[in-house]
C-alpha cells in the first residue's frame, strides 16, 4: 500500500507524455502533486494501524507498548520516503528520455497522436 503513491507518479509522466504530448507535463505535476496528497493519506492510515497492533499487543500481554510520538515519526518517516520517490519521479523521466534519444529513439515517436496520423 505504501508503495503505490511512488509507482502511481512514476507511471504517470510516461503515460502522460505518450497520451497527451503538448500538456504532458501540466498534467504530470497535477500528477504528482496528488501522489504527494495520496501518500500522506497513506502513510497516516499505515502509522495508524503499526499504532493500534503494537496496542492490541500490549493487551494481550505480548508486546511493549509504543512510544510517545511514535505513530508520527512513523507516518513522517513514512511521507517522507514516498515523498522522496514521488518528487524524483520527473529527473527518473527525464533520464529515461535522454538514454532513448542516445539511442536514436525520438521522444516524439511515442506521442500516440503524431504515430496515428
Amino acid at each position: 500500500m505504501a508503495a503505490l503513491p511512488p509507482v502511481a507518479a512514476i507511471l504517470c509522466w510516461p503515460a502522460f507524455f505518450v497520451i497527451f504530448f503538448v500538456m504532458s507535463f501540466t498534467l504530470a505535476l497535477m500528477a504528482v502533486s496528488a501522489c504527494l496528497v495520496w501518500a500522506w493519506s497513506v502513510s497516516s492510515r499505515l502509522s495508524t494501524w503499526w499504532y493500534w497492533r503494537r496496542v492490541g499487543l500490549v493487551a494481550e500481554g505480548s508486546g511493549a507498548y509504543p512510544g510517545v510520538g511514535s505513530k508520527g515519526r512513523l507516518r513522517a518517516l513514512l511521507f517522507a520516503g514516498q515523498a522522496v520517490v514521488i518528487l524524483l519521479s520527473c529527473p527518473l523521466f527525464w533520464l529515461l528520455l535522454n538514454i532513448a534519444r542516445q539511442h536514436g529513439i525520438a521522444p516524439q515517436g511515442w506521442w500516440l497522436g503524431r504515430r496515428l496520423l
